[in-house]
């Protein structure tokens, strides 16, 4: 069914759901006490919805009508053990894959974040803060790449790099995709940690590293897909902004890279009128 298309169609068809527009959602509980299968199936009885989920390791990952999303969203935020609920976009039956993944890493959030219910649209992303910022400041962000110029291997890093953090830093996938051994993809990692004066397992680090990849492509790109933004474990961001002429220095080391992170959360705190919370970076 998530590979979408005309047989994703049929098959909801044959579980009584007609619409073409549905929910992802992923559901887990803080604890192994609660039974999540089981009060999901209660609470979609109650609502008179179908059951299309799947349960794997602790989390219930399904699709459910829009309207429904939002009362499932209710109970569990009312329940009295805490759950992680996580909602995706709602998509087409040929796009439910994207649904239920943005649902997944949303739950993720959640759990990492302390908080009952996350939607994956409000997570902030990279893209769209840097939309949000002076053609300065972009350049002063994208500046971070700069000893990667001009270095022998320079369009291999550049693209190790992307890859690497497009694939939420996971080594095997990234070696596949680049068609590389793990090896070589390591003394690539540790090559463009020694250039840029980041560290590629600092959660903070990551953010500013996809924020400089993201700073260099022009507006258009920027928009043709988002980007989540890492946010480390359950400390509220420093709201305060660093100064505007405060200069980008390389190599710099994590915590003089934290700036770019604070700077692109208060960006979007701004536009929001909300407190970003961070979570867990795996969500990139």
């Amino acid at each position: 069914m998530l590979e979408g298309g005309e047989e994703a169609t049929r098959l909801l068809r044959r579980w009584g759901v007609h619409e073409r527009s549905l929910v992802g959602f992923a559901l887990a509980s803080r604890t192994s006490g609660v039974d999540v299968e089981h009060l999901l199936a209660l609470w979609l009885d109650e609502l008179g919805a179908e059951h299309v989920f799947a349960a794997q390791r602790g989390l219930i990952r399904g699709v459910v009508r829009e309207g429904h999303a939002q009362e499932i969203a209710h109970r569990a935020q009312a329940f009295a053990s805490t759950l992680y609920l996580g909602l995706g976009r709602p998509a087409t039956t040929d796009a439910l894959a994207r649904s239920v993944d943005e649902a997944r890493q949303a739950c993720e959030t959640a759990r990492a974040g302390g908080e009952r219910v996350v939607r994956y649209a409000s997570i902030p992303t990279v893209s769209f803060v840097l939309g949000q910022l002076d053609a300065d400041q972009t350049q002063r962000i994208s500046r971070l790449l700069d000893p990667l110029r001009g270095v022998e291997q320079q369009p291999e890093l550049i693209e190790t790099l992307r890859v690497f953090l497009s694939t939420n830093s996971a080594w095997g996938e990234s070696a596949m995709r680049l068609r590389i051994h793990r090896q070589t993809l390591a003394a690539r990692i540790r090559r463009i940690e020694d250039l840029i004066g980041l560290s590629l397992s600092d959660p903070d680090d990551r953010v500013a590293a996809r924020a400089a990849c993201v700073g260099r492509l022009n507006p258009s790109e920027r928009r043709r897909g988002p980007r989540r933004m890492a946010r480390p474990s359950s400390e509220t961001v420093d709201q305060r902004a660093a100064p505007a002429s405060e200069p980008v220095v390389c190599p710099a080391g994590s915590k003089t890279m934290h700036w770019i992170t604070r700077s692109l959360f208060r960006s979007h705190e701004s536009l929001v009128g909300t407190s970003v919370v961070t979570s867990n970076a795996e969500s990139w």
